[in-house]
């Protein structure tokens, strides 16, 4: 009734505009019709016909009046129903005032109550957690997740009665109608993602395959789950700005596990040098949960934090690093390759390497017989350094040849080159 009384002009004005167009084009027939019989009438070769004439000319001319009549009556309601209101030129404050003191007034008056309830409720959850909870916890008990879920139904349906309860103290019932039938709409809507909240509430609940306080791969990168709740918390300490926040519907379907304390986070961390499968070598200067900076031959190359674990990177800084030179001999030292020579060399290039800038990095240098190749007799020279070195990762790989050559011409050690023997038939 309220929303037919709402409607009630519009649809009078639309009646009145229909019955309008239906009585005018009858009063357009009824002026053809009278115009032919007054033709017939004056144009009539008997008395007898002409009278006949008459009386239908008569009857058309009653019958066009009574059709100018409705559409004149109706054209007087359509004026009036369009006329500026009695009272149009009251001052705008009252009519302003009248406005808010009707449905919009309730409006607000129902947002205001349900914000304040809200803000209430949540500021009343905020000081228990402080003054209760305690933040150090690693993970929160299953009873205070539960009694978190169920205050956020609770806080939910409280809002929502307080709006229904203002309208129901003010006797709107047209808004408290609509309030309803759009709830109801709602739920209606809601019931196929049903599942999907109750995996969330799993989740909420800690009951879920995500954990609060396990690692969790996110996007291709490890994450700590620091949080769960509406919006969880996951960290990274390896990464700068290493924090998301991430809304827990998107967390379903993913996995969690338990994780060592001793296991990485992020295999590198800024100022580490570090080579990669597509062969750069360089510094890291930022990684963030988006990108890796790297420093390669003075400028800095930018790769996504994804593909840059995808390169296998190894990291020379961390726990230092391995060298393995080749370095080969004539084969006219073949008597003496497995044992002098290889003992003065590995002598030569110890010593050597300690007077140079890297001594205090090199942790172990060792010479082994590689093998036997088809020019030369190979040595395997192994060294291994510490991660203060690896800013100087191919300056020492240039040192290490430049000390075995030294040590050759020294000992008048032949250094071969590549020979092809021709077989003669």
């Amino acid at each position: 009734m309220e929303l037919k009384r709402l409607t009630e002009r519009p649809r009078k004005i639309e009646r009145l505009r229909n019955d309008r167009k239906f009585y005018q084009q009858r009063l357009d027939v009824a002026e053809a019709a009278l115009q032919s019989v007054t033709e017939y009438r004056e144009n009539a070769p008997t008395p007898s016909l002409k009278n006949a004439f008459a009386a239908m000319e008569t009857r058309w001319r009653n019958r066009r009046d009574d059709l100018k009549n409705h559409v004149q009556l109706i054209d007087f309601e359509l004026q009036e129903m369009f006329a500026p209101e009695k009272q149009a030129h009251r001052d705008p404050m009252a009519a302003l005032k009248e406005m808010l003191s009707g449905r919009v007034l309730n409006l607000v008056l129902a947002a205001v109550v349900m914000t304040l309830v809200y803000l209430l409720l949540r500021g009343a959850a905020y000081l228990y957690n402080k003054a209760f909870m305690k933040a150090s916890r690693r993970r929160r008990a299953f009873v205070a997740r539960l009694g978190s879920l169920l205050f956020y139904i609770f806080t939910t349906l409280l809002v929502l009665l307080s709006g229904m309860a203002v309208f129901y103290v003010l006797g709107d019932w047209l808004l408290l109608g609509l309030f309803i039938i759009a709830l109801v709409g709602a739920a209606w809507a809601l019931q196929r993602s049903l599942p999907h909240y109750i995996l969330e509430a799993k989740l909420m609940l800690n009951l879920g395959p995500v954990r609060e306080g396990e690692r969790l791969i996110y996007h291709g990168l490890p994450w700590l789950v620091k949080a769960m709740g509406f919006y969880t918390t996951l960290v990274n300490p390896k990464l700068e700005s290493g924090m998301l926040k991430v809304p827990l519907r998107e967390l379903v379907g993913y996995n969690s596990r338990e994780y060592s304390v001793n296991e990485p986070w992020f295999p590198t961390a800024a100022g580490d040098f570090v080579t990669l499968d597509d062969g750069k070598y360089g510094q890291i200067v930022a990684q963030t949960p988006e990108n890796v900076q790297l420093k390669v031959l003075g400028a800095v190359k930018t790769y996504r934090a994804t593909a840059f674990l995808e390169q296998n990177p190894r990291n020379l800084s961390q726990q230092g690093f391995t060298l393995v030179m080749t370095f080969g001999l004539d084969y006219q030292h073949q008597e003496q390759i497995t044992t002098t020579i290889r003992d003065t060399l590995e002598q030569e290039l110890s010593a050597s390497l300690r007077q140079t800038d890297v001594a205090s990095c090199l942790t172990q240098l060792t010479v082994e017989f590689s093998q036997a190749g088809a020019s030369s007799l190979d040595f395997a020279v192994i060294t291994t350094f510490t991660g203060d070195a690896a800013d100087r990762y191919f300056k020492i790989q240039r040192l290490l040849q430049r000390l075995a050559v030294d040590a050759c011409n020294k000992h008048s050690w032949v250094i071969p080159f590549t020979q092809i023997t021709v077989h003669q038939a």
